[in-house]
C-alpha cells in the first residue's frame, strides 16, 4: 500500500470515528435557541383593514335582487312587501343593484334614451321611504351598477352619499353580508361575475365561504345544494322589467331567460318567491 493510499484510508476512519461520537447520546445535547432578531421597525400600512361587513341577527327577512331603477317592475316591490305584511318580516336586505346608475355606465349604450341622474335617484329614494314604512331594519349591500359612480370618481364619491336622510337604511360599501337566522348562516352577496348556467355562481360561492348561499347579480332564480348537501346554494331572481331593459330586449341572446322573483328566510329556511306560487306565501 503506498503512502497515499494509506493516508485517504486514515482520514476516512478518523471520520468514521468523529460521526459515531456525535451521534452518541451524550453528545446530543439541548442547544438554546439563537438570541431574537432585533424588530426592524418597518412603517406599517397606512391601509384599514376591511372587515366592517353587516352581520344581521334576524329570524326572518326578504331579500330583494337587482331591481335597477328606474327599469323596476313596481308590481314586484309590491308583491314583496305584501309577502313581508303576511309574514310580519320586518327585516329587508337589498342586494345590490337597486339602482342602475346608467347615467355613470361606460358601457355602450343601446339606445339614445338614457336617464339623467337624477331620474335614477328620486324614484330608487321614494322606494326607499316607501320600504322603511314596512322594515324596521334595511341593510343595502352594493352591487356592480351602484360602484359605477365610485369608478368614474376615482373613489372620491360612493352612492351612499347619496342616501342622507333615510338614517335607518345601513349601506354597505361590501358587496355581501351575513344574515344569521335561527343559527343558520346566510351570505347574501352580489358577485362580480355571473354565469350561463343556473346556480352555477351561488355554488362557487359556496366552495369558497361554506355557508348558505343567497345570490344576486344573475336575474335568475334557483335553488340547488352544496357537493356535500349542507348548504342552500340560490339565486334570488330580479325585479327589473324585461319589457323596460333595451340591452336584453334588443338583442337575441343565448343566455338562460331572466326570472323576476325574491326570497324570504323565515327560521333559517329559504324560500323562493315569484308570481307563480306568490298566492300561496300571502294566504
Amino acid at each position: 500500500m503506498d503512502a497515499i493510499t494509506h493516508r485517504i484510508l486514515s482520514e476516512i476512519s478518523q471520520w468514521e470515528q468523529h460521526k459515531i461520537s456525535r451521534l452518541s447520546p451524550t453528545s446530543i445535547q439541548y442547544q438554546p435557541p439563537p438570541p431574537v432578531t432585533p424588530k426592524r421597525n418597518f412603517p406599517e400600512s397606512i391601509k384599514h383593514e376591511y372587515k366592517e361587513f353587516e352581520i344581521i341577527h334576524s329570524p326572518s327577512a326578504l331579500i330583494l335582487g337587482d331591481s335597477e331603477i328606474p327599469y323596476h317592475d313596481h308590481t314586484m316591490f309590491e308583491l314583496a312587501t305584501e309577502v313581508a305584511t303576511h309574514h310580519a318580516i320586518d327585516t329587508l336586505i337589498i342586494a345590490g343593484d337597486f339602482v342602475a346608475l346608467d347615467s355613470f355606465s361606460s358601457w355602450p349604450k343601446f339606445t339614445s334614451e338614457s336617464p339623467r341622474f337624477q331620474e335614477e335617484l328620486e324614484p330608487a329614494y321614494e322606494s326607499l321611504k316607501l320600504f322603511m314604512t314596512i322594515f324596521k331594519t334595511i341593510v343595502y349591500v352594493s352591487g356592480n351598477h351602484e360602484r359605477r359612480i365610485a369608478k368614474q370618481t376615482d373613489g372620491n364619491i360612493i352612492f351612499g352619499y347619496f342616501l342622507n336622510g333615510l338614517d335607518s337604511i345601513r349601506f354597505s360599501e361590501y358587496a355581501y353580508c351575513v344574515l344569521i337566522s335561527n343559527d343558520q348562516k346566510f351570505l347574501v352577496a352580489h358577485p362580480d361575475r355571473t354565469h350561463s348556467v343556473p346556480t352555477t355562481a351561488p355554488r362557487k360561492l359556496e366552495n369558497v365561504f361554506a355557508l348558505h348561499i343567497l345570490c344576486g347579480h344573475t336575474h335568475r332564480q334557483s335553488l340547488s345544494f352544496s357537493d356535500d348537501g349542507l348548504h342552500y346554494c340560490i339565486e334570488i331572481g330580479h325585479c327589473r322589467d324585461v319589457s323596460r331593459t333595451a340591452y336584453k330586449t334588443l338583442r337575441a341572446s343565448t343566455f338562460p331567460e331572466w326570472n323576476q322573483g325574491f326570497v324570504i328566510v323565515i327560521n333559517g329556511v329559504p324560500f323562493l318567491i315569484n308570481r307563480h306560487n306568490a298566492d300561496f306565501f300571502k294566504k
